[in-house]
């Protein structure tokens, strides 16, 4: 519960941020992760989830598993799913039957900005989008930030991982959709 305040917060205050026109980076992400000042914010959303670390060839491998809802802190409505397939990140969003399913590879992590305790903030690039359908806002991205996180590290990262294992550290963040 203690988590699901301070994001809130972190939630509320990212709704005013948005509904600022013109919508253009924040210049603390370019600061941070390296957008482009010039990027068009399209679309955010915030998650609640799970990070997942999966011990593979003597190394935690990092995944996450995570429900997408507006960014204005209403939880009673997810707008689609975040997860991973072969170790890529996806976002899915749903509505009305239809589904934009987008993809991304990591370009730039800030751990710093995220303080102690929280998972990095991440700068994506969009490297598949199937269904342009007006499903999401997000449609259209060419990048994504994840930022504004709480939770989500490795409990056991200083402790040599046994292979198949898994731990899992619960997380909320704040993804941002840009067009660059």
């Amino acid at each position: 519960m203690q988590l699901l305040a301070i994001f809130s917060l972190l939630a509320a205050s990212a709704a005013s941020v948005a509904a600022r026109k013109p919508r253009v980076a924040n210049p603390a992400f370019v600061d941070s992760v390296g957008l482009s000042p010039t990027a068009q914010l399209l679309d955010n959303v915030y998650a609640e989830g799970d990070q997942i670390y999966t011990c593979t060839n003597g190394a935690y491998v990092n995944t996450a598993a995570a429900k997408l809802y507006c960014s204005s802190g209403r939880a009673d409505t997810s707008l689609g799913t975040h997860y991973f397939v072969g170790g890529f990140p996806q976002w899915k969003f749903s509505r009305d039957g239809r589904e934009v399913l987008i993809s991304g590879k990591k370009l730039n992590v800030n751990a710093t900005v995220a303080g102690a305790g929280n998972i990095p903030w991440v700068l994506l690039q969009v490297t598949n989008l199937v269904n342009t359908d007006k499903v999401s806002k997000a449609t259209g991205s060419t990048h994504i930030v994840r930022a504004k996180t709480v939770g989500g590290t490795n409990p056991n990262a200083a402790v040599p991982c046994t292979e198949g294992s898994v731990a899992t550290s619960a997380y909320m963040a704040m993804y941002y959709f840009y067009k660059a």
